[in-house]
């Protein structure tokens, strides 16, 4: 797994990805994902998960300020 941090004066980025699963399994919602989709919500932040040939990837996206 790895882990990058990218950061901008409008927002900040984490994306966690791990290259060993398989880019054909079916990427399904569970509670844990769900979890993590309502804290990333708390902060106006958004989180998309994707799986693909580079291999499973979580990414969470935060404002720096808060939409008015």
């Amino acid at each position: 797994a790895s882990v990058i941090v990218r950061n901008n004066p409008e927002w900040t980025e984490i994306e966690v990805r791990n290259v060993g699963n398989d880019p054909a399994a079916e990427v399904t919602p569970g509670q844990g994902l769900r979890g993590m989709a309502a804290r990333v919500a708390l902060y106006d932040g958004r989180l998309e998960v994707r799986n693909g040939e580079d291999g499973f990837r979580v990414t969470a996206t935060f404002p720096w300020q808060a939409a008015t």
